[in-house]
């Protein structure tokens, strides 16, 4: 699927997974959890606020590869336990407005006693 061509600033970093070895979703995955951002931030040097990394440390991060089939697996859970949290985040906020609501009828039922 061509998506067209484009222009990256030069501090963008392009990635490029190869399909044989890494799923892109995997790879993006992994380096944005809590292991592969512990390892940015151990390369990093920060400028204004932001986290540089060159594309030689780029390349020198430690990304766990099992097999393509793996990963795939690895990111349907990781997309099915997404899913999962948003239903029971928008089921937390349902609750909490109607206990809020609640609340709200008790204290003007208790102004009018």
């Amino acid at each position: 699927m061509d998506l067209g061509e484009f222009v990256f600033a030069s501090y963008l970093i392009r990635v490029r997974a190869n399909p044989s070895k890494a799923d892109p979703d995997f790879l993006a995955y992994v380096i944005n959890s809590p292991i592969g951002r512990q390892q940015i931030t151990a390369l990093s040097r920060q400028i204004i606020g932001q986290a540089n990394v060159n594309s030689e440390e780029l390349r020198g991060l430690q990304i766990p590869l099992p097999p393509v089939a793996v990963q795939k697996q690895i990111m349907q859970r990781v997309i099915s336990g997404r899913a999962e949290i948003a239903r029971e985040r928008g089921a937390a906020e349902r609750l909490a407005n109607e206990i809020n609501a609640d609340v709200e009828s008790l204290i003007l039922a208790l102004q009018l006693l």
